[in-house]
């Protein structure tokens, strides 16, 4: 994933100086999860702060970890679905130093569908469980509302977004000739790939292009479409996912999965791209509906070719969504607003400096 260069120490944070920050990522190595850490990383990436990773870890391996760093912050990161629910709430049992602080960060994912959060048992476990997090950061509605039921806290519930670097507007070079569309992210049925394939196939013009940046279990399938405007160009990092999202005119995501509020979308902003997604999670925050984009239905191949035929029926249109997309994404979701959100809150807990 493309790493921000950003900066903590200009917020005059001198007197957290070495401060310890333990950041628990998630075992698998893709997602918006990971994207979230490799933030975290670099804004807290300087000499103010001493700063451990630990992802893909055993319950064993990450309790060890704590143990040796004896951290003074640790940030959790869960995906909301029931084995990622589970291992955090190992995690946060055991690591029991307690002059540490714990703040926990929600991403994908819907609460409502963990069943077992229905049996009365289970549910009273997990309200002890999350009371014990000293902040609780939020993503959706929904998870908002869980958290405050379960928990009763308001004061320690908070409803924030997911941030990126906002490039400089020179750093937007879009193709006049060609509609640059492009999917970003993991190659499964729940993020709707296929559906951009067939809906591509489907319209007959040569100055149409797919890109497809990702890998997943599709990826052997999407090759067979032998459509040569297709392209699967497999994961890429830094510099080489900026030229996809400079170049793309359109970003689409026509995901079915619960989303959080991916950062594919919020990337593709940041560049300029008109969006077409589904009205999930938070997606609402960043494509707002004929203004920087369009929503389409889960699974409607049908509508999602009818979009793209608007696009190309005004090749005015892409730019002119590009534009609002750049800045709604520069006033709400710029990365400065994360810096600023750990800056008020470690301000507000006056650490104590050993």
């Amino acid at each position: 994933m493309y790493r921000p260069n950003l900066q903590i120490s200009n917020l005059k944070w001198s007197y957290l100086h070495q401060k310890k920050i333990l950041i628990i990522g998630p075992t698998a190595g893709l997602g918006g999860v990971r994207t979230h850490v490799e933030h975290l990383q670099s804004i807290f990436g300087n000499d103010a702060f001493k700063v451990k990773l630990v992802q893909g870890n055993s319950t064993l391996a990450t309790f060890i970890e704590y143990l040796r760093f004896k951290p003074d912050v640790v940030i959790h990161n869960l995906s909301v679905y029931q084995k990622e629910l589970l291992r955090i709430v190992l995690n946060r049992c055991i690591l029991f130093l307690h002059s540490a602080k714990h703040i926990l960060h929600l991403h994908g994912g819907r609460f409502h569908e963990l069943g077992f959060l229905t049996h009365p048992i289970f549910k009273k476990m997990m309200a002890f469980h999350f009371k014990r997090y000293d902040r609780i950061f939020c993503l959706t509605e929904e998870q908002y509302a869980t958290m405050l039921s379960l928990t009763k806290h308001k004061n320690t519930i908070r409803k924030i977004y997911n941030y990126v670097e906002i490039p400089d507007k020179s750093e937007l070079v879009k193709e006049k000739n060609n509609l640059n569309l492009l999917f970003l992210g993991r190659l499964t049925v729940k993020k709707g790939v296929m559906d951009a394939v067939k809906a591509v196939k489907k319209i007959r013009n040569d100055n149409l292009r797919l890109w497809i940046v990702g890998e997943g279990e599709l990826k052997g399938e999407i090759l067979k479409n032998c459509d040569p405007r297709i392209r699967v160009e497999g994961k890429k990092n830094g510099a080489e996912k900026k030229e996809y999202l400079q170049k793309a005119a359109i970003l689409i995501l026509p995901s079915s999965w619960p989303e959080g509020l991916p950062y594919a979308m919020l990337e593709a902003a940041a560049y300029g791209a008109a969006l077409i997604g589904t009205n999930v999670g938070s997606v609402g925050k960043i494509l707002l509906n004929e203004v920087n984009g369009f929503f389409i239905e889960p699974g409607n191949i049908n509508m999602l070719t009818d979009v793209i035929q608007k696009f190309l029926d005004n090749p005015e249109l892409a730019n002119k969504m590009g534009k609002e997309s750049y800045r709604i994404c520069k006033r709400l979701f710029s990365i400065e607003h994360l810096i600023k959100i750990y800056a008020d809150l470690f301000i507000k807990w006056e650490f104590d400096i050993k």
